[in-house]
């Protein structure tokens, strides 16, 4: 926020006064607390642009343990303060599943003039000491339950925030993603014994019934009689109508014979109720979850056969009661619950059996993993290649970032890389990311690819009637992201060379988004077919084939081959983190929400440090 310090902006009758950290409204202010001012300039500095909810969990709490529910509290106190209406926002406009948008005018203002000098006048409204309390006491999220926080610890807790207050730095260069980490996890791959243990450290192990052994290539076998892993829930699993999402790799015997669980816990009546919670299959072997009330359930679409397969689903919460289903880390079908789940925080676990008995599972189970909120879709795909141990290009798999869209194609026997798509019309993208063995949500990340590389790949960037443009092309020298992470912008780093439906080629930096170099469109360019497209960067420099010609670029209003890259990341100014993280992104900077449809095949990274 260095770079906006000392400017103020007026948003309708709004006027934001960075360096006074301030907001006044028609000449009063406006109380706000210092993480609604946080994310308020956050997202004046990305107007124009969806900011996802994982940008901004990762800026606006860059070292607090958080959940979501902190950031629809957080938007929701900034618009009562703004004045915003949710169904007309002139302000905050929600992004359904992705994020927020700042909307309306923004209009920079001296930070001389009368209506500047004025608006310094104006207190903070809470201290950090609160700040930090009220992040605390924000979320039930498990993290927190077992903590007493003494008077040593309050205080470091207070010293610590303060100096990160004042200073605005980040104390670390990532913040450790706490708030996607797995409340319960059973890997079921002891190999032996009657329990199986909780590897989320909540102590949730449980035990085996005589229906239940260990299969030889890993998890467990249900024969469908008598068999049900059983354990004591300890008010760790999400109750009430908290969101949630469970996964697990099963392998179901087929045909089916009835209807049968996954996971299941609560408290089970007779009659239809909502205590109880499930996830499992139905008699027609269809993926479906939700309580045992008439609209508080939800069914997916496809019906599984005998192979192993990642069934997961997602609930989040009351604010949308949204359901999705996914089998394979791919969406399979998404809509709703309209029954609000109430399920019970002190009650048994089972998996295999659902809390009434019934049938039990028939087939085999692993890596079951519940979350206490619901993954994205690209959370979904990242679990889903890393665990599933995805090699799409030598020993990389391809983590989904940016916005959803990314679809991986079918790879031809012998080919180097599995060839991948942009199936939304909006930036989206991959970073290769290697496995580190136990796929924990939290180690599911990219990788460090190198400094010097040289990426080739064949790239279709299709155009349409109307004469929209999409771009596509490798990103080098980035940070490391999460699943879905936004990587424009914030703590990125790194150049991202775009080739166009036109033929011109752009070299931007990631942080800020800016051009440093391009070429005029090429006349007679076909953006109906794959393009050869080869950059090499070595250094501080940077050289770019087309259809195997080198490419003269426009740099700073000179003709040049060889495009300047300075590390800006090592200067003071210090824009961004460089971790070395390597990938492909889809660009719609020219025609969001119009088209998209871009192709990579044949993707190669060679390292030459």
């Amino acid at each position: 926020m260095r770079a906006l310090e000392d400017s103020i902006y007026r948003i309708g009758d709004a006027q934001v006064h960075i360096a006074a950290r301030s907001v006044r409204r028609n000449g009063e202010a406006c109380r706000l607390r210092p993480k609604n001012f946080d994310l308020l300039v956050f997202l004046i500095q990305r107007r124009g642009r969806i900011v996802t909810k994982g940008d901004l969990l990762r800026e606006v709490w860059p070292d607090v343990a958080v959940t979501e529910n902190s950031l629809v509290k957080c938007v929701s106190e900034l618009r009562k303060a703004l004045g915003d209406d949710l169904r007309n926002p002139q302000y905050l406009q929600s992004i359904p599943k992705v994020g927020y948008q700042l909307v309306g005018a923004v209009e920079e203002e001296p930070a001389g003039s009368p209506a500047g000098v004025a608006a310094v006048e104006v207190q903070h409204t809470t201290t950090v000491e609160l700040e930090y309390r009220e992040e605390i006491s924000m979320d039930s999220g498990w993290w927190e339950r077992p903590l007493a926080w003494g008077a040593p610890v309050a205080g470091i807790l207070l010293l610590f925030g303060a100096w990160h207050w004042w200073t605005g730095r980040r104390v670390l260069p990532r913040p450790a993603p706490w708030h996607w980490q797995e409340v319960a996890w059973w890997k079921l791959d002891e190999g032996q014994g009657a329990v199986v243990h909780d590897a989320a450290g909540h102590g949730l192990d449980g035990a085996l019934s005589p229906g239940v052994s260990w299969a030889a290539g890993g998890g467990l076998w249900f024969s469908g009689l008598d068999a049900a892993v059983t354990g004591d829930d300890h008010g760790v699993l999400p109750s009430g109508d908290h969101a949630r999402t469970v996964s697990a790799w099963i392998k179901t015997t087929v045909p089916p014979l009835d209807a049968t669980a996954i996971l299941a816990y609560g408290n089970y009546q007779r009659a239809p109720n909502s205590d109880f919670f499930g996830a499992g299959l139905l008699y027609d072997g269809r993926v479906s979850f939700g309580s045992s009330t008439p609209r508080g359930s939800f069914a997916g679409t496809r019906r599984l056969d005998d192979a192993w397969h990642m069934v997961t689903v997602t609930y989040d919460g009351p604010a949308a009661s949204a359901a999705r289903i996914f089998i394979d880390g791919a969406p399979d079908r998404e809509g709703f619950l309209v029954d609000h789940l109430a399920t019970s925080s002190e009650s048994p676990w089972k998996l295999g059996r659902t809390i009434a008995g019934y049938t039990d599972f028939r087939g085999n189970i692993k890596d079951v993993r519940v979350f206490d909120r619901a993954l994205t879709e690209p959370q979904v795909a990242g679990l889903f290649a890393c665990s599933a141990g995805s090699k799409d290009l030598g020993d990389y798999y391809y983590l989904p970032v940016m916005l959803p869209g990314f679809v991986r194609e079918p790879r031809a026997p012998g080919a180097a890389s599995t060839p991948f798509r942009n199936d939304n019309r909006d930036f989206a993208g991959i970073q290769l990311a290697k496995s580190k063995g136990e796929c924990a949500m939290t180690s599911v990340e990219g990788a460090d690819a190198g400094q010097d590389l040289r990426i080739s790949m064949e790239v279709q960037t299709p155009t349409d009637a109307a004469g929209n443009i999409t771009q596509a092309g490798p990103y080098f020298r980035s940070r490391i992201a999460g699943s879905g992470d936004g990587l424009i912008g914030g703590t990125s780093a790194g150049y991202w060379v775009q080739l166009h439906s036109n033929g011109m080629i752009k070299v931007r930096r990631l942080n800020p988004l800016s051009v440093v170099a391009f070429t005029a469109p090429r006349p007679g360019f076909d953006a109906k077919i794959f393009h050869q497209l080869t950059t090499e960067a070595r250094g501080a420099v940077l050289q770019v084939w087309l259809d195997g010609e080198l490419v003269q670029f426009d740099q700073g209003g000179r003709g040049v081959d060889r495009v300047d890259i300075p590390p800006a990341w090592e200067t003071p100014e210090r824009v961004g983190d460089n971790q070395g993280a390597a990938g492909v992104a889809f660009g719609a900077e020219d025609n969001r929400s119009q088209i998209g449809g871009q192709r990579v095949r044949n993707l190669s990274v060679v390292r030459l440090d």
